[in-house]
């Protein structure tokens, strides 16, 4: 029936090799094999088995937290709760009221944020303007260095007005 030969050593080849690879896992060779062959391996498996079973009856019981988590019915209803409360809130926030809903809803306060950063940016752009005043106060040392010997003279008269105070004040009492 069939007449390619090149077909049929195809063939002939898969199967050698089909029958190594059952003799080596007969053997106990690889992973598979020793899956197959090891007691050692069939009695660690049947172990975890044996522990899947003893945990998973005791999630069934309700023991420990996970079974306390799909057995205990509050966990639920305290989420279910929690659900309908954040859902009665973004209701009530898309509708204006507190506020945050008021915050998220009422473009007046948008505007006098607005308004706020732009008064903002108007100062600090006269900050950093030498031409201001208070520009040249951060821009211009001779500014800088005359407001530093006021405070150094403004010291030396405090200075010298609390040693000797009769210096700097004169009463003069007189009548008609």
């Amino acid at each position: 029936m069939l007449t390619d030969d090149q077909a049929y050593n195809r063939m002939n080849n898969m199967l050698a090799k089909a029958d190594a690879m059952m003799t080596s896992i007969r053997d106990g060779q690889g992973t598979l094999g020793k899956l197959v062959s090891s007691d050692e391996l069939y009695t660690k498996v049947d172990k975890g088995v044996d522990s899947m079973n003893v945990m998973l009856g005791d999630v069934r019981a309700g023991k420990g937290t996970l079974g306390k988590l799909i057995n205990d019915p509050t966990l639920y209803d305290q989420t279910k709760e929690a659900v309908a409360n954040g859902s009665t809130m973004l209701r009530d926030v898309r509708a204006g009221k507190g506020s945050l809903g008021k915050f998220v809803t009422d473009d007046s306060l948008y505007q006098k944020l607005h308004e706020t950063s732009a008064n903002f940016a108007s100062a600090s752009s006269k900050l950093n303007d030498n031409t201001t005043t208070v520009g040249k106060m951060f821009t211009d040392p001779k500014l800088y260095d005359n407001l530093a010997g006021l405070t150094g003279d403004m010291r030396l008269l405090i200075g010298d007005f609390r040693q000797n105070p009769k210096k700097f004040l004169h009463i003069k009492v007189s009548m008609f």
